[in-house]
């Protein structure tokens, strides 16, 4: 039911959070225009049909570009009475799909509904198998990709045209890394900066454990209680959070970790609604001393042309920092790498952590 009621606030709320108004580079225009790709709803996921046309368009001009032969004749029949059922047999899509999935682009027995959203994880393993990219890391080397995908990923099409675009014409793989850069490429938030992203305010040296909670507030609609955790971790309430104290909060609450440390990962994650651990230097005044600076962790949630929106846990307000707090003039951070957190669920907890929650109750229960 919590589900359900989360799913319709979000739904009615979306208006006034979303930024929607996605617009092509003169690159991807031209691109798109050429190939008579969709340019509506750019700020949306390619479905699997709509990658299938976009690709067997743009791919025949690349297969010239790069002289690359295909041997027709290893071609094999499709199952189509476990696998591709869904798919009309008389369509001009099941004949496109058919010479994909010929030279592997797609897996044989995979599952294709054509009405799923094609993803970051996706994308490159098609390019990987069509040899368009042999890795994610060498097109990374190119700044047309992440340097890390997920199948969480959300791949908007005005992203999806510009690496096409960078893809068929070398002069536009070019270094973006200053904020200025993605901004002016038109990378848009999800959230606006107005959002009420969750926050509470911290106490004593909590910043890491409240800014974990609120983000998996926000992503999971779940609260941890971190009092308990600290009691049952035997940390001292003055203790700093150590990566050993650390460590611990995170097997308790069951949460993996990724890390990251460029800007283009940073303005990506954003815009696919994925709020971010990072650190910058802060002011921290209390009764025993004045504008001790330390490193404060924060979740950051939104971005603007003027610096990154976070919601900060000791003031207990939402508020913009400049870019340069955290980003150095080549785009890498400053301080420490800004993490993604995500919650493994209760299906894949072993025995032993779901007795150890039964009997404590660190999280409130799943939605």
């Amino acid at each position: 039911m919590r589900k359900f009621l989360l799913f319709i606030f979000l739904l009615i709320s979306s208006v006034s959070f979303v930024y929607s108004e996605y617009k092509l580079d003169n690159a991807s225009l031209e691109i798109a225009e050429k190939y008579n790709f969709s340019k509506i709803n750019l700020g949306e996921e390619p479905t699997r049909q709509e990658f299938i046309e976009t690709l067997y368009k743009w791919y025949k001009d690349y297969k010239v570009l790069k002289n690359i032969k295909i041997n027709y004749s290893k071609f094999k029949e499709l199952d189509n009475t476990r696998i591709f059922t869904d798919v009309d047999l008389d369509s001009d899509f099941w004949k496109k799909l058919s010479y994909f999935t010929g030279v592997w682009a797609f897996a044989k027995n995979e599952k294709f509904n054509p009405e799923d959203k094609i993803n970051y994880k996706t994308f490159f393993i098609v390019m990987k198998r069509l040899k368009i990219m042999y890795s994610v890391n060498w097109c990374k080397a190119l700044n047309i990709c992440e340097n890390s995908t997920d199948i969480n990923d959300k791949f908007m099409k005005w992203t999806y045209y510009r690496i096409i675009a960078k893809i068929l014409d070398r002069k536009l793989r070019k270094n973006y890394y200053k904020p200025q850069d993605f901004i002016d490429l038109w990378y848009k938030p999800f959230l606006k900066p107005s959002y009420r992203f969750p926050i509470l305010r911290q106490t004593l040296n909590w910043c890491y454990a409240f800014t974990v909670r609120n983000i998996l507030k926000y992503k999971y609609w779940i609260w941890v209680y971190i009092s308990k955790i600290e009691k049952y971790i035997e940390k001292p309430s003055s203790a700093l959070w150590n990566w050993y104290y650390k460590d611990k909060y995170d097997k308790i609450v069951h949460i993996k970790k990724k890390n990251y440390s460029d800007s283009e990962t940073f303005f990506t994650k954003l815009q696919q609604w994925e709020p971010l651990w990072i650190a910058y230097i802060f002011k921290y005044k209390n009764s025993k001393w004045e504008d001790k600076t330390v490193p404060h962790r924060v979740a950051a949630y939104s971005f603007d042309s003027k610096g990154i929106w976070i919601a900060e846990t000791v003031s207990n307000t939402r508020k913009r920092i400049p870019y340069n707090e955290v980003f150095n003039d080549y785009g890498s951070v400053k301080i420490a790498s800004f993490n993604q957190y995500d919650y493994i669920k209760k299906s894949n907890w072993i025995k032993e952590k779901i007795d150890l929650e039964k009997e404590k109750n660190f999280i409130t229960k799943e939605f």
